[in-house]
């Protein structure tokens, strides 16, 4: 299935068109394309998509076009452009030394210039400052251990639509094995969270799918810091660094992919493009230490690979998208500002039209069922699990048969409070509701979330408070007359970003997570 774009070639085919294209003279095949196993996946594309055409016409034809494409990226640079670049070389060449991944795209010049531009255009083509930016993602390497941790085969479910062996073929990156423990903690990732690579648009750019709406950023966080316990990866890094190491692999997969691209296809693909599914985001999505996560992924992007990104399409999106983004576009540099694209009710035709109806998964308007009809091309997170008396801040409250039970807590004005809990067994009622100061008595209490009965292994929500007062839990057991019930619940404040407070009339969301 991962290699269903060359299924119909046979191994004899590939041996025959290397033994053709090995004999051609040498000045007419570009530099990082007379290695054996950088023309591997050209020579593939030239077999499937020849056509009636012999495959050795097609490959010189594919080798002109790398040619060509290499001529005007250069051309498209002004002389003093072209200064800066090989100005700024001697620096990159010790990132180069430093990033085994890089090595085989070294070997064409165009390919040098194209890295060395990134830097450049991060730092507005100031020298001095790009050399700084290096020099500082080489200790960046050092202390993420890059050169330590292989990438490549990727985690499950990560890549999509593409050939491992080609991939394979070219990766450059650290070899071996991942340790076994990160394959706990990719599980417990994908229950809270969905993304990953899938095909390319139409001028070859690696996609990058994220289901954000359907996320669960309070489980994500939770995983995580249970990830930690005897996880000799992070030492004394905290657990924010767990995922970072994640999101690096991932990110070191989109640079293998877009140097696939540009193999197969002769075109120069230096970019990716992303796609965000808004779909179910809420203000539980507003959740203070995932924002400061996201915040310090972003950081370290923009530090750490300039200029890879080319559009981030946001669909789907209900009216708080505003919310969320008048928070997140603070640590943005406006260049990458500039390339989030917010789409409506055109968002299905415009990504059609920008990454093909082939490649573009069903349930985002596309036609692509690579991964069968009962699975998606990029699968939803695959549920959460309860709260355990264990995890981090977690307590536990007894609720005995036919009884009532209730968490109090203090609140202050402009502070944001994010509830989570789990009942065992799982049937429990439960209210919420704000009490002001200085009033007793239950008929004082504001509601806040009516009662509700779900049958539901985790329920969550947040409340942004204007006054000062006590927040209520209520859970509610007397229709059990038999078996009483334990509540792990978690409490969490953090001071409401401004744009929240001014958005958030009500404040309050609720999420319930079926059990089945």
């Amino acid at each position: 299935r991962l290699q269903q774009p060359f299924d119909n070639m046979s191994v004899e085919e590939i041996t025959a068109l290397e033994e053709i294209v090995s004999k051609w003279e040498e000045e007419s095949i570009p530099p990082v394309l007379r290695v054996p196993r950088y023309r591997k996946p050209m020579l593939k594309n030239a077999i499937t998509s020849c056509g009636t055409a012999k495959p050795e016409d097609r490959a010189r034809e594919l080798m002109d076009t790398f040619k060509k494409s290499c001529v005007e990226f250069m051309d498209s640079l002004s002389e003093e452009q072209k200064q800066k670049i090989e100005e700024l070389r001697p620096t990159v060449e010790k990132c180069w030394e430093a990033n085994q991944s890089l090595q085989g795209l070294l070997l064409e010049p165009t390919l040098r210039a194209m890295l060395t531009k990134g830097w450049l255009y991060a730092r507005n083509w100031d020298v001095a400052k790009a050399q700084k930016m290096i020099e500082d993602h080489i200790e960046w390497r050092k202390q993420y251990k890059q050169e330590e941790t292989p990438f490549w085969p990727p985690p499950d479910k990560l890549v999509r639509g593409y050939d491992y062996d080609m991939l394979s073929s070219i990766y450059s990156g650290p070899p071996g094995e991942r340790p076994e423990y990160w394959k706990k903690v990719l599980e417990d990732i994908h229950k809270a969270y969905a993304d990953g690579w899938h095909k390319h648009d139409k001028e070859g750019r690696p996609v990058w799918f994220e289901r954000t709406g359907a996320g669960n950023p309070k489980a994500m966080v939770r995983y995580m810091q249970a990830a930690l316990v005897g996880n000799p990866l992070c030492g004394d890094d905290d657990w924010s660094d767990v995922i970072m190491r994640m999101h690096f692999v991932s990110n070191n997969i989109g640079g293998l992919l877009c140097a696939h691209n540009t193999l197969a296809t002769g075109k120069i693909v230096s970019h990716i493009t992303a796609v965000m599914d808004m779909q179910g985001l809420g203000m539980n999505h507003i959740y203070g230490p995932a924002m400061k996560l996201m915040e310090k992924r972003d950081r370290l992007d923009q530090a750490n690979f300039p200029d890879a990104l080319h559009r981030v399409y946001i669909v789907n999106a209900p009216t708080m998208i505003k919310v969320a983004w008048n928070i997140v576009k603070v640590w943005l540099d406006k260049k990458v500002q500039q390339k989030v694209i917010f789409l409506g009710k055109d968002a299905k035709e415009v990504l059609r039209r920008e990454i093909g109806a082939e490649n573009l998964p069903k349930f985002l308007g596309g036609d692509c069922e690579c991964q069968g009809k009962d699975c998606d091309c990029v699968s939803p997170p695959t549920g959460d699990d309860p709260l355990t008396k264990d995890m981090p801040n977690c307590k536990v409250l007894s609720v005995g048969a036919g009884k009532h039970g209730a968490i109090r807590e203090d609140v202050q004005p402009g502070e944001a409070w994010t509830w989570e809990f789990s009942s065992k067994p799982v049937d429990i009622g439960f209210c919420v509701g704000f009490q002001p100061e200085g009033k007793t008595g239950d008929d004082s209490i504001e509601k806040i979330v009516g009662y509700q009965r779900p049958n539901c292994i985790l329920v969550s929500g947040m409340y942004v408070f204007k006054a000062k007062g006590t927040l209520v839990l209520k859970f509610d057991n007397t229709f059990s007359w038999m078996t009483g019930k334990e509540v792990v619940y978690r409490l969490e404040k953090s001071a409401a970003p401004p744009e929240v407070v001014e958005a958030v009339d009500s404040g309050v969301i609720t999420e319930a997570r079926p059990e089945d």
